[in-house]
């Protein structure tokens, strides 16, 4: 169940980018890797988070790594990716990944699962979706 919560939105997303803007594959590149990498933010800040006591709380966190995750998607449009200038259409793409993730990563409970099942496939998941974001990026 926790693979297909994972995969299934953001594969919908994806499908949706590509059949109503298929001649512009960079925003759907921009939202994968959007989403791909704030998935494995998310999983490894959530994850060195369980059983750790003085930190934020799960959701609370999610936020905190959410605008981390935001502010660096900016930094990178806005020097390694930019090409002529900052693409706001691109950063906005990237940042909608972003949300995605982070609300995946509220419905996953990575601080009290005994087993590193919620982890391990939230991070493979997450560089999958980041490699596919590169992909369609940049075809």
């Amino acid at each position: 169940m926790h693979a297909l919560l994972l995969s299934l939105p953001p594969a919908i997303i994806a499908i949706l980018y590509l059949t109503f803007l298929g001649h512009r594959t960079d925003y759907v590149g921009h939202f994968l890797a959007g989403y791909g990498g704030t998935l494995v933010v998310m999983a490894l800040g959530l994850s060195w988070s369980r059983g750790r006591e003085g930190g934020p709380a799960g959701g609370a966190l999610v936020v905190i790594l959410l605008v981390g995750c935001i502010a660096l998607g900016a930094l990178q449009e806005a020097t390694t990716f930019r090409l002529a200038k900052f693409d706001e259409v691109d950063f906005f793409n990237q940042n909608l990944g972003a949300i995605l993730a982070a609300a995946v990563a509220l419905l996953t409970d990575y601080r009290t699962a005994e087993e590193e099942f919620p982890f391990l496939t939230s991070m493979l998941a997450g560089f999958t979706f980041l490699a596919a974001g590169f992909v369609y990026a940049f075809i």
